[in-house]
């Protein structure tokens, strides 16, 4: 009966007689008539007062009574906005909350997205210590009173971009160890954190607050040079990922043995591109590094050179003359080491991330579309530098699912898709007849296909229309 919106004796039969769970059902429905929902808003069940604040057909007037209702909770519940949310929590309501003699309301108030400037600045003389912490965190509480509440009364949120560098800078100064590294764990881009209170931090003898500087948005350049010669392999990473580190450094860190801080030396946009030249080049020439001393330094910095040069491999700003090294897998010397924990050639998943790598020439492509991994081949299909020679040379595998990735791509040029629609593989016919830049011409004579399957994608094909 709750859910019979349309018939007034029903919903007079679930007020007069429904037990809670028809009543709050009653109450939670936009279908309910406003008449009932005001009835319900005054209901003894503070339970039932509660669900029918949140409904957003409840008139302002029963809100702002709510608002001053005798249970904490139905006015705990005025104060919360879910995320998603568009409509601004009326002004009016928020007034009256913030003179709430609950602390908890007053603090949900501060912390509100809505509240108006004038009701944080009053909140901000607030007696309750819990109150004037959230306000902190509240972006639109005023500069003035993020800076009289942090210098006054040390409360800081290091979290909101609006707290003034003043305020962190004093903050840090009576913290130490892990209290100082917490607070600057969680660097926000925008923050107010001074430069010079980074650059102070960067010696301090506790390696975890090192790494949070070295980690931190606001660190200078010159500070990132000092701490890539640091003793903790956790900071020195930090810097070769650090969008501030001089190209300079990462050149230095590039050769770095812990395998994570050259792969963020790579993933680095500031590392030029001879950088990455370079690492290819070494990488090549340690193939035949004696197995002792490249086994001293697995031990010592765990981690996967293949994860650099897949990287790298990837990476368009790469120079040309490294991107042929490793399509042609040349990373092994005349007289390989047998005992090398390096691999005999590059690995695959290199290659496969060479594969999409926008700034491939033709050239290299041509070495690419004769590797001998499929999917390196199959993965070509989408590549935009494809030529016609090539593209006919992939349409001419010998393995079929590189010619149906073919058949399959809309980038596939017309002759090409002529050239498969006549494959000895149904398989490959297939994805040709079901491609729709496939010409009307092609599925015509698909559609007489002597196999059932080839005609039946050919006669789905929108292009035949």
């Amino acid at each position: 009966m709750a859910r019979r919106t349309d018939s007034p004796y029903a919903l007079g039969q679930v007020l007069e007689k429904g037990d809670q769970k028809a009543r709050m059902i009653a109450a939670g429905s936009n279908k309910t008539p406003i008449n009932i929902l005001q009835q319900l808003a005054k209901d003894a069940d503070k339970n039932l007062r509660q669900a029918v604040s949140h409904n957003p057909n409840l008139p302002f007037n029963n809100l702002l009574e709510l608002a001053r209702d005798k249970s904490v909770n139905v006015r705990s519940t005025l104060t919360y906005k879910a995320y998603h949310k568009k409509t601004p929590t009326p002004i009016q309501l928020l007034e009256i909350l913030a003179q709430d003699e609950s602390e908890r309301i007053r603090a949900r108030v501060a912390e509100h997205p809505d509240s108006s400037v004038e009701i944080l600045m009053r909140l901000a003389n607030d007696t309750s210590r819990e109150v004037k912490t959230k306000l902190t965190a509240n972006p639109n509480t005023p500069v003035t009173i993020l800076t009289r509440l942090g210098l006054e009364e040390n409360l800081v949120n290091q979290r909101n971009l609006n707290t003034p560098g003043i305020v962190l800078a004093q903050a840090v100064k009576s913290m130490n160890g892990k209290n100082l590294a917490d607070f600057i764990k969680h660097p926000v881009t925008g923050s107010q954190m001074p430069a010079e209170t980074l650059s102070q931090l960067a010696s301090h003898t506790d390696s975890s607050v090192r790494y949070r500087v070295a980690s931190h948005p606001n660190t200078p350049a010159t500070v990132l040079r000092q701490l890539a010669r640091d003793s903790y392999v956790a900071t020195v990473r930090a810097v070769a990922s650090n969008a501030n580190t001089f190209p300079e450094t990462l050149e230095v860190l590039a050769s770095y043995p812990d395998f994570t801080t050259r792969l963020e030396v790579v993933r680095n946009p500031n590392t030029p591109p001879r950088t990455l030249a370079e690492i290819v080049l070494s990488t090549q020439n340690s193939g035949n590094t004696p197995n002792q001393t490249v086994d001293i330094l697995k031990s010592a910095f765990p981690g996967n050179h293949n994860d650099v040069l897949q990287s790298i491999a990837g990476n368009p700003r790469t120079p040309i003359e490294a991107l042929e090294i490793l399509a042609r897998r040349e990373f092994i010397g005349t007289t390989p080491d047998h005992h090398s924990i390096l691999p005999p050639t590059t690995d695959d998943n290199i290659v496969r991330s060479l594969a999409y790598n926008p700034s491939l020439t033709p050239q290299l492509l041509s070495i690419l579309v004769q590797d001998p991994c499929v999917e390196v081949r199959v993965y070509l299909v989408r590549h935009p530098n494809l030529t016609e020679a090539l593209w006919l040379q992939l349409a001419e595998d010998a393995v079929i699912s590189v010619r149906e990735a073919v058949a399959a791509t809309i980038n596939a040029p017309v002759s090409v898709l002529e050239l498969l629609a006549q494959d000895e593989q149904v398989e490959v016919q297939t994805k040709v007849a079901t491609n729709r830049n496939t010409p009307i011409t092609i599925l015509q004579l698909l559609a007489g296909d002597e196999n059932s399957s080839v005609r039946t994608a050919a006669a789905s094909n929108s292009g035949v229309a």
